[in-house]
């Protein structure tokens, strides 16, 4: 077999850009923790990169490739809120935070423009890239997150690696689900299950494992029920991962994670109990926080990008209610709510006309995490997915005759 690294280079840079774009969040955190201090932000930095590279594809086309209408309709909906999010700043309680928040955004719009910059862009690439990066990131991340959670219950001083495991459970949780559907070769499907399974529990995020676990019990039963039959890799893996399980038991005692499991334990329990779970409890009160702010005044428009933190905790900073529904409805109103409502609404459209499980699966998965985690500012994953979705197509052939061009 000829190394080609011309090739690789050639045919692989935009995807691997991508991927260390979306997961840049977490190299940062890694980055603190061994004390790597850059000259610029390390995600801002990818971002001018990547911007740079749009501006020279742009120049040499001079179009934005829009392979659908939704995908177009989608991107719209993204321009229309960022001009309502800009004209917020007139009556935004927040008079600093905002404008940061304003440069957050700009990296949603970087994450869902930059793939439909480039013609050949390759989707496929860009998952087998996100599952080999995931799982190079979780083999660094998951032994100073056994030395951060040490430190935190001796000290209960949290680091920022700690303080980052929803964020890596989430990443983790997003490679499973697409090394499922996505990794053809069983035998390394097998190995990154091996790997990100037993991380992913470890990290104790309960969101990304429940919604990961409820979206394969999803398709699971649409295979059972609807086309009339399963996939029997499943069975696979539950019977080779059980007899590993079984060999590796007797050398569990020896592994330094019995508080780490007791964590996840603990966390996954408490939800049998909503009212004295403090952070499933801090979700119902932010709701209620959101809907009783609510008048006439500020229904519409909202109280500004930005001023969540200003309004509920009193400090211009950031601060969000973990919801991104009642983080827009909040902060821009209806207004902007129906902006991304539709926004969401035209990726649905486009996954009736695609009707690809995985696809459909990966959409409820962001979905369901959106509701629960992160702001939408911080959301580089959700919408740099949110874009291949859209470019997603029923078959894999490229159809030019599809494509509409802005000049």
């Amino acid at each position: 077999m000829n190394f080609d690294l011309k090739s690789i280079v050639k045919f692989h840079i935009k995807e691997f850009l991508f991927v260390i774009y979306l997961l840049s969040g977490m190299i940062k955190t890694i980055f603190i923790y061994y004390h790597l201090i850059l000259p610029i932000d390390f995600t801002l930095f990818l971002a001018l990169l990547m911007s740079l590279s749009m501006m020279i594809e742009f120049l040499y086309k001079k179009c934005l490739i829009f392979t659908n209408w939704y995908l177009k309709q989608a991107f719209y909906m993204l321009v229309y809120l960022f001009i309502w999010i800009l004209f917020s700043i007139f009556y935004s309680s927040s008079d600093h935070y905002i404008y940061e928040k304003i440069s957050r955004y700009l990296t949603i719009l970087v994450a869902f423009l930059y793939p439909i910059s480039f013609k050949n862009f390759s989707i496929e690439k860009f998952y087998r890239l996100f599952v080999l990066s995931s799982i190079g990131l979780t083999i660094i991340y998951i032994p100073i997150f056994l030395s951060s959670y040490s430190l935190y219950i001796t000290t209960h001083i949290a680091n920022g690696v700690y303080m980052s495991y929803l964020s890596m459970g989430y990443i983790i949780a997003l490679a499973l689900l697409i090394n499922f559907f996505k990794v053809k070769n069983f035998k390394y499907r097998l190995f990154t299950l091996i790997i990100l399974l037993p991380s992913l529990i470890i990290t104790g995020a309960r969101g990304p494992l429940i919604f990961l676990i409820l979206i394969l019990i999803i398709y699971i039963l649409y295979k059972i029920f609807v086309q009339r039959r399963i996939h029997y890799d499943i069975f696979k893996y539950l019977l080779v991962f059980s007899i590993l399980f079984i060999l590796i038991l007797p050398f569990l005692d020896k592994i330094n994670i019995e508080n780490e499991l007791d964590r996840t334990y603990t966390r996954l329990t408490a939800l049998s109990n909503v009212s004295d779970d403090t952070s499933a409890n801090s979700r119902l009160v932010f709701m209620k926080f959101v809907l009783d702010r609510q008048d006439i005044r500020h229904l519409f428009q909202g109280y500004g990008f930005g001023s969540f933190g200003i309004e509920y905790i009193k400090s211009d900073e950031r601060y969000y209610p973990h919801n991104i529904f009642l983080e827009v409805l909040f902060e821009l109103g209806l207004i902007g709510l129906v902006i991304y409502i539709l926004f969401n609404i035209f990726i649905v459209l486009r996954l009736f006309i695609i009707k690809q499980p995985f696809e459909s699966l990966l959409f409820l998965f962001l979905f369901l995490n959106s509701l629960k985690s992160l702001s939408i500012v911080d959301s580089r994953i959700m919408f740099g997915m949110f874009v291949l979705l859209l470019l997603s197509a029923p078959s894999n052939q490229y159809t030019e005759h599809h494509i509409e061009a802005i000049k």
